[in-house]
């Protein structure tokens, strides 16, 4: 059974506000609930080119001493972790994490009967796991069953956080953002920037090929941006804006990155005066995609409009498929109203 004091416990750990306060809370009340003679954190890269061990007691404290090893120890064992959402807690998969023989040894070695893995959050950038260890024997059901209920808010207290910081990162970069300029603002997927907002669009248009609807970047820049990106988060859910150089079709530029909570990554920049275009007559579209939707407006094919502009259907397609998702419509029609509304013109079988 749970028990009340476990509630009690369970509806602070909803209330957290931070990672701190989580952690807080895991090492005190939790602990003393599941039996455990101590709660260690790990936060680490996906990479692994950062590794932190957040403790308070005589384990957490050796194994900061070893980073090396603990490092390795995440890569043989936390990565074995089922990544199904339904395992609360669980060692490596089909056993026990104490029957592993290296963990054996080690438990033997620091005078320790048991241990318990959880996996707290995973993202695309940084993680975060929990182990907690039983002194003189082996955690009994009611203490699994408590560990399991804690990690299961704690999973959804961590999701919400990062969520939060995420939304009070941009906020902040919009707040302190100078409003004469123009800001553009990309989305990075894969290894392609793709404009976001009016300001990239414009930046697109004046900067990029005139039928280039999104922009590959170099190998070397996505190198130096996972880099910074990796390096930004001060815990699995802050994550801090990146600052460096990359260039975005028009040359180097300093630009802000943020990982969202999916894994996708904001860039943000303020362009100079020179690299910003007067745009279509639409702000969300380049002059092509408005020379396309002119044409498709009055009811031409893609294959008529690539005639007409002496470009490929593809590339019509293509152009056709940002100017889907930047009105947020599925289709043509709907395209083509988006459209006409956001060039101020009339909506068709409306009539004036």
């Amino acid at each position: 059974m749970l028990g009340e004091s476990f509630f009690e416990a369970g509806h602070e750990l909803v209330k957290a506000s931070s990672y701190g306060q989580v952690s807080d809370l895991l090492f005190g009340r939790i602990r003393k609930l599941i039996g455990a003679a101590e709660v260690v954190l790990f936060d680490f890269a996906t990479d692994l080119s950062v590794v932190r061990v957040v403790g308070e007691g005589p384990v957490a404290e050796t194994l900061r001493q070893d980073l090396e090893g603990v490092r390795g120890w995440i890569s043989e064992h936390d990565r074995r972790f089922p990544d199904d959402s339904s395992v609360l807690c669980t060692a490596l998969t089909g056993g026990e994490l104490r029957e592993a023989p290296d963990v054996a040894e080690w438990l033997k070695q620091i005078g320790c009967s048991d241990i318990i893995g959880a996996r707290l959050i995973r993202g695309r950038f940084r993680s975060g796991s929990m182990a907690v260890i039983k002194k003189d024997s082996i955690f009994d059901t009611d203490e699994r069953e408590r560990l399991q209920a804690a990690v299961l808010v704690a999973r959804s207290v961590l999701s919400r956080l990062l969520d939060a910081n995420y939304e009070r990162s941009v906020l902040d970069r919009l707040m302190h953002s100078r409003k004469e300029t123009t800001n553009a603002v990309f989305m990075l997927r894969g290894d392609v920037v793709i404009p976001y907002n009016p300001g990239a669009v414009s930046y697109a248009d004046s900067c990029w090929e005139k039928d280039e609807v999104e922009h590959a970047l170099a190998p070397e820049m996505i190198e130096a941006l996972n880099k910074a990106i990796t390096a930004s988060w001060s815990s699995p859910v802050d994550a801090q804006w990146a600052e460096l150089d990359l260039d975005l079709g028009g040359g180097l530029v300093r630009i802000g990155a943020l990982a969202r909570p999916e894994g996708n990554i904001i860039i943000y920049f303020a362009p100079p005066p020179r690299q910003i275009s007067g745009g279509g007559t639409v702000p969300m579209l380049t002059r092509r995609q408005c020379d396309i939707m002119d044409w498709i407006a009055e009811g031409k094919t893609s294959a008529e409009v690539a005639i007409i502009l002496e470009i490929s259907p593809r590339t019509v397609e293509k152009h056709l498929e940002a100017v889907f998702q930047r009105f947020g419509v599925e289709n043509r029609v709907a395209a083509v109203r988006s459209y006409l509304e956001a060039k101020g013109g009339l909506i068709p079988g409306q009539g004036a």
